[in-house]
């Protein structure tokens, strides 16, 4: 499986003594060098237009700039990651091709490309015939007056004769001009960067300073919400473990109220059941027998005596199962409100100052009251026997 390509991201060429280090950070760096190197050379083609016997040194350039603008669009269009780092790959060796030795092309910014800028001031043509002398692959054109000037400009230029070449000499100054305002410029962008530079490091130690400033005010009121957070879990802990305490220690006094207030309503209910049964039941029986008791004319004193005793009886029963009801229920409301006032006090247990001694010592008053059992004393017998009972044995 092949290994993954190396992106590539920044073109970097070394071009020598034609134009030293050239760098592109991106695709929009090298379409301006390149634009100015076309404008640059521009010149050439007037020149081939002026004298037909010239080389088309133009044409030459223009067809290494064209391979170098593929490079450039594949470089800033690729299809994907790979794609543009290949661009930029082929870019940087391509330029490294043309413009090293044996160079293919002349860069504007090299000293020969100064040298041809000064044979340009004095004759367009003569510079255009000694540009071929500079590049590898292009014959130069000798055949002509102008040809032959050109190459013995050129050889003079190459042997280093002085005062013999007017455009090395304008060359030369130029150079020296250029190369005097580029370090005037990198002189002005040093001192502006250094300036910027501790402007930054006193703006980093003033906001590092002030951020540790703030770290620490942030970490001691985060320390003392702690510590208050603490005291409070702390004191709501020990309400807890008290309320807890004194839950279990009325845990079943609440189910024991709980469970006599059921028993008692049901008791109550069965009673009023009964209750209802026997008034059912006695309606049907009071008629039969008082209907009875003079059907024949005679009065049957057995049969009165009896049905007196029977509804005695069912008076006294109904008078009984109606106490109970009642009974009951006062007792299971009753053990209603018990479970209500505990569930209650234990509740108010967990509010700080919410229950004060006197009210503590109310609520437990009424919870540990005494309690009735809800019978009535005078329930055994019927008011009236009992009365009847008591003068016969008097008498």
């Amino acid at each position: 499986m092949s290994e993954k390509m190396a992106v590539v991201t920044t073109a970097v060429v070394d071009l020598g003594n034609n134009g030293g280090p050239v760098s592109f950070l991106s695709p929009s760096e090298a379409e301006k060098w390149l634009i100015t190197e076309r404008e640059y050379w521009a010149w050439l083609q007037q020149a081939k237009q002026s004298d037909q016997a010239l080389p088309d040194v133009y044409a030459h350039f223009n067809g290494i700039w064209s391979r170098i603008a593929k490079y450039i669009t594949n470089w800033k269009t690729g299809p994907d990651e790979n794609a543009r780092s290949s661009g930029c790959k082929n870019l940087s060796n391509d330029l490294s091709t043309r413009y090293r030795d044996p160079r293919q092309s002349l860069h504007s910014t090299s000293v020969d490309a100064k040298f041809i800028e000064g044979l340009r001031a004095r004759d367009p043509v003569i510079a255009c015939y000694a540009v071929p002398w500079f590049i590898s692959n292009l014959l130069p054109v000798v055949n002509t007056p102008k040809g032959l000037e050109a190459a013995l400009e050129v050889h003079h230029y190459k042997k280093g004769f002085q005062g013999n070449s007017d455009a090395e000499r304008a060359a030369l100054g130029q150079l020296r001009n250029t190369w005097q305002g580029e370090w005037s410029q990198a002189r002005t962008a040093y001192t502006d960067q250094t300036t910027a530079y501790q402007t930054l490091v006193d703006a980093i130690s003033k906001t590092h300073a002030d951020q540790i400033s703030k770290f620490n005010q942030q970490m001691e009121e985060h320390r003392n919400e702690l510590e208050n957070q603490f005291a409070r879990s702390k004191d709501e802990l020990a309400k807890v473990v008290k309320t807890y305490d004194e839950h279990m220690a009325l845990k079943a006094p609440v189910k024991y109220w709980e469970n006599r207030r059921t028993r008692s309503l049901f008791i109550a209910a069965v009673s009023m059941f009964l209750f209802i049964v026997t008034a059912f039941l006695a309606v049907p029986y009071a008629k039969r027998t008082l209907t009875g008791i003079g059907s024949s004319g005679a009065v049957d004193w057995s049969r009165v005596g009896l049905a007196v005793f029977a509804f005695t009886m069912i008076f006294w029963w109904a008078r009984i199962l109606v106490r109970v009801f009642l009974s009951n229920l006062h007792i299971g409301t009753d053990a209603a409100e018990r479970a209500v006032l505990i569930k209650t006090y234990l509740a108010m247990l967990r509010e700080e100052n919410a229950l004060s001694k006197e009210s503590r010592d109310s609520m437990l008053a009424s919870v540990f009251r005494p309690s009735s059992n809800g019978l009535i004393r005078d329930d055994a017998l019927p008011h009236v026997l009992y009365e009847w009972l008591t003068r016969v044995g008097k008498s």
